[in-house]
């Protein structure tokens, strides 16, 4: 008994049962939404699902640091079937280098796309806009899995607010004008009450 608890003190990366294993994470770059999100950070080699009211209300805005510090460590971003193809400017001012970000125009086979990036092991990140109307269980188990074979985190960008909270993904986050952004869904939790944050003023304060 003694070398079992041994091995549980020493081994953090073993399951437990009841808890979860620990799961790496990145700064998100905003300190305020670290403190509130489960490992304080976006968690890596996971999905993260983000459900913008209305498109364009800061969904992009909100993973805009991550993908500055993963191009500017030469690793590739990939953004796949965008809405709307991104304003290099802007891109640029965020601090993103745009040698190192890559987009894939493929509505019909966008989350085949992303399940195929993930499995590759060689991304920093990738984003992926669904353009579907059935966006399944099994699709988010698929991309969810394909998000295990490598570090990169996965950023689902959906707007349906109606689709059942029951999913693989490690967060959800309901994001509005603003942006504020609201934790629906984590992994780690038994009982989550949503909470909101409004990072506009996060941003105000720090300046």
């Amino acid at each position: 008994m003694e070398a079992l608890q041994q091995l549980l003190d020493t081994r953090k990366d073993i399951w437990r049962g009841r808890t979860q294993p620990p799961v790496s994470t990145v700064s998100t770059g905003q300190p305020a939404l670290d403190e509130c999100l489960p490992g304080h950070g976006w968690p890596c080699g996971q999905l993260t699902e983000l459900q913008p009211t209305h498109a364009g209300c800061g969904e992009v805005s909100l993973i805009w640091p991550l993908l500055a510090q993963q191009t500017q460590q030469a690793q590739p971003v990939l953004l796949i079937s965008p809405p709307l193809i991104p304003c290099p400017q802007a891109w640029a001012q965020a601090g993103i280098d745009l040698g190192h970000l890559w987009i894939v125009r493929s509505e019909h086979h966008s989350l085949w796309a992303a399940e195929q990036a993930l499995k590759s092991g060689l991304c920093g990140a990738v984003v992926v806009w669904p353009h579907t109307n059935r966006l399944t269980a099994t699709c988010l188990r698929r991309l969810q899995l394909a998000c295990e074979h490598g570090h990169a985190p996965c950023f689902l960008v959906d707007g349906d607010l109606n689709r059942p909270i029951t999913t693989s993904s490690a967060l959800r986050l309901k994001i509005a004008p603003g942006p504020l952004v609201t934790l629906m869904h984590t992994r780690h939790a038994q009982a989550l009450t949503p909470h909101t944050l409004d990072l506009r003023l996060t941003a105000r304060t720090a300046q």
